[in-house]
């Protein structure tokens, strides 16, 4: 059997679910490879157009679901008008096919066997909405300002200092006049967001900081002129506005990070068995117990168990939480499933212990309900999902 031949046969068995292990390792072998691209869409385009006649679908509607596909792979899942069961198969097959020819799909491997289970994606209704703009803003005398329930404008000014809420979750201050009397005050600011939330905070010497969900970041109002340090939990990612005289310096619980202006990624959370410090454009030093370790543009150092390893990644994985996705590199389910808690604000249970160790690699948008996200997943065939109230079941 011909390549081309093989190809339509194999998506033939995989879009009526009767295809085996074997065939299903063939199937994506085959699509994996760039030439067999084109190739593919016309034979989803070919298994679109042949259900015509009784799902009433017309070139036209191939070429609007192409076209919404390409634009957004995830999209068309969970779909209410999508009541037929063959038509719903076909839309999700066709977007998850196209999205592993671009390299957008989430896959399997799972160390010294692979396996195939019958799709039974196991969802309620319940969709779980994405986090948002959320935080709490505690001032120096112990007040809490909850973020979220305040208007955009000025919410106070604080021993010189004015702090503005901006839209699309964005806190800046602004050093007024009286900078003195706020360095003699030694004031400090935390501002911390919970599962679900994310922040934006402009900083009055001009530095950018992003705060992912479960986080926390401890700062003065003014910074010393010999020093800007932060203290940080969880996880950030800085744009450092550059000062030669003051070096700013990002303290976790193992580790301290000095940098003169710069943009880098930390994340330092406590139930992670690593932390990883990512340097996109500048220099960084990660110190650790006296030992001082120097990034380049994309390295990221790993510190576990007090020891610091450097290597070489792909930084846009590292920032993809700021810039809106989940994307993950050969990354074990249990670690994915991590985020997906704080993000979506949600426990994780496993019925089976054995699927927290299933590597996975993809990407996905983070603005989808969890419900997409899971549905994604689930395609690898190889682990199912049931939503329980705010309670994510993890089957095998």
């Amino acid at each position: 059997m011909s390549e081309g031949n093989k190809l339509s046969f194999l998506l033939a068995r995989y879009l009526d679910n009767s295809c085996t292990a074997a065939q299903f390792n063939e199937l994506f072998a085959l699509i994996e490879k760039d030439e067999k691209k084109e190739e593919l869409l016309l034979l989803l385009k070919e298994h679109w157009i042949s259900e015509s006649q009784v799902q009433q679908h017309t070139e036209g509607d191939w070429e609007r679901m192409h076209q919404k596909m390409m634009t957004q792979p995830d999209a068309g899942y969970g779909d209410k008008n999508q009541k037929n069961l063959l038509y719903r198969r076909i839309a999700i097959a066709a977007s998850v096919l196209i999205a592993l020819s671009v390299g957008l799909l989430f896959f399997m491997n799972k160390p010294g066997k692979q396996q195939i289970v019958q799709q039974s994606v196991s969802v309620k209704s319940e969709q779980l909405a994405p986090g948002g703009n959320k935080a709490t803003l505690t001032l120096a005398d112990g007040k809490k300002i909850t973020l979220d329930d305040k208007a955009n404008g000025t919410i106070l000014s604080q021993a010189g200092i004015q702090i503005t809420k901006k839209a699309d979750g964005k806190l800046v201050y602004k050093l007024d006049e009286v900078k003195g009397k706020a360095n003699q005050l030694n004031l400090f600011n935390t501002i911390e967001t919970p599962r679900g939330g994310q922040y934006e905070i402009t900083m009055p010497d001009g530095t950018k900081v992003w705060l992912n969900a479960m986080s926390s970041l401890k700062y003065p109002l003014v910074f010393d002129k010999n020093e800007r340090k932060v203290l940080l939990k969880g996880e950030a990612y800085f744009e450092v506005a550059k000062q030669k005289d003051a070096p700013f310096k990002v303290v976790t619980d193992l580790q301290e990070i000095r940098v003169l202006g710069t943009h880098f990624n930390v994340n330092a959370y406590d139930n992670e068995n690593s932390t990883r410090t990512t340097l996109l454009e500048g220099a960084v030093k990660v110190w650790v117990k006296g030992n001082l370790t120097a990034l380049k543009p994309g390295q990221q150092a790993v510190l576990k168990a007090a020891h610091v390893d450097v290597l070489e990644v792909d930084t846009e994985i590292a920032v993809a939480w700021k810039n809106g996705t989940f994307n993950f590199n050969r990354e074990s389910l249990e670690s994915i499933m991590r985020q997906v808690s704080r993000w979506y604000d949600v426990d994780i249970i496993y019925q089976d212990e054995a699927s927290r160790k299933l590597v996975l690699s993809g990407s996905v948008s983070k603005f989808e309900n969890a419900r997409e996200l899971l549905q994604v997943l689930s395609l690898t065939k190889l682990v199912q999902f049931r939503i329980e109230g705010r309670r994510i079941i993890v089957m095998q």
